[in-house]
């Protein structure tokens, strides 16, 4: 249902002169519950996806937790997976399936410019955490 839903939000034209890449999720690759749920979903759109940046270290999973990672802290463990780099992308679209506070964009987008600069960079998301007024 997800790719469905993008599918008819993102205009075709506009998805077409992209390179997706999805955030990385809380557990890096080698851990046994990485999850790539929604490299799976862009995969359905038909598009240029890439894992470009990917997670040294497993962190905990923000969307679940109180604790916030810092972008500084993010940015330090998101690396550029350079197999992965060429072509170089003419757009980049960050794809999340939540963003909570927006930390993992931010990073996200600093450590994709800082390696492709000058290549416009948006974000997509298919959910916002809110937070209640009695959270600090």
């Amino acid at each position: 249902m997800p790719a469905t839903t993008l599918s008819r939000e993102l205009s075709r034209e506009w998805s077409s002169n992209s390179t997706f890449v999805p955030v990385p999720p809380s557990k890096a690759k080698d851990h046994p519950e990485y999850d790539d749920r929604m490299t799976r979903v862009l995969k359905k759109l038909g598009v240029d996806v890439r894992e470009l940046v990917y997670q040294k270290e497993s962190m905990a999973p923000t969307h679940t937790s109180d604790e916030r990672h810092s972008i500084q802290e993010l940015v330090e463990n998101y690396e550029i997976d350079e197999k992965l780099a060429k072509p170089i992308p003419t757009h980049i679209v960050i794809a999340d399936d939540m963003v909570t506070a927006g930390a993992h964009f931010r990073a996200m987008r600093k450590v994709l410019g800082n390696r492709f600069p000058g290549v416009p960079i948006s974000g997509v998301f298919l959910a916002r955490r809110v937070f209640s007024k009695n959270t600090k």
